[in-house]
């Protein structure tokens, strides 16, 4: 398919994702007869909040430009030691000025470890394979199409429990609203509105 967004034109394929600032229209087009489905995540802008001059408007899940590596949660109860990647896709570095989307990918046997965000809810999307959500205390089967939401304060993370050679890895997208500053602290990145 296609889309666009503002002024920008592209093609849409499996892990396109697309940002639309506040004010910005967006139009998402099956030309060739295909299905094409979409997840609309969708925050007013709090008033008097910085915007972006040049807003990164098309990203993929995939793109592991801007990389969160090796973090193992903050949940004492939760061990963690084979911690899974993160790619940051929308984010104060790429001009996003309130959502963030992070692409988490688990490779058999790992995990994105255990955390809570002080002022910020958080949904999750189950895009490749199977695994499971952490939800406040609890482990929750988990898989593609799947949705969980995660309020304020409350402890969550992802994992891929799976192992051996059947073994695939799972894959999920989901972003803290309002972004939690404290993500790209932790991963040696800048937290300002670029």
């Amino acid at each position: 398919g296609t889309a666009v967004v503002g002024e920008e034109n592209t093609e849409v394929c499996r892990a396109t994702t697309l940002y639309a600032p506040t004010g910005t229209g967006y139009s998402v087009q099956a030309n060739k007869g295909e299905m094409i489905r979409l997840y609309i995540w969708q925050s007013l802008l709090p008033k008097g909040s910085k915007t972006s001059n040049n807003p990164k408007l098309v990203n993929n899940l995939f793109n592991n430009e801007t990389i969160f590596k090796g973090f193992k949660g903050t949940d004492p109860t939760q061990v963690n030691n084979d911690p899974a990647n993160m790619n940051f896709l929308f984010w104060p570095g790429t001009g996003c000025a309130h959502l963030s989307l992070h692409c988490g990918i688990q490779q058999p046997g790992q995990n994105f470890g255990v955390h809570t965000h002080p002022i910020s809810e958080e949904l999750f999307i189950g895009v490749e394979g199977k695994g499971q959500v952490h939800l406040n205390g609890e482990w929750i089967d988990f898989g593609e199409g799947d949705i969980l939401y995660s309020p304020e304060k409350i402890f969550h993370g992802t994992r891929n429990p799976y192992t051996g050679p059947e073994a695939k890895r799972f894959v999920t997208c989901g972003g803290p609203v309002p972004y939690d500053i404290n993500f790209y602290l932790m991963a040696n990145v800048s937290p300002e509105l670029k």
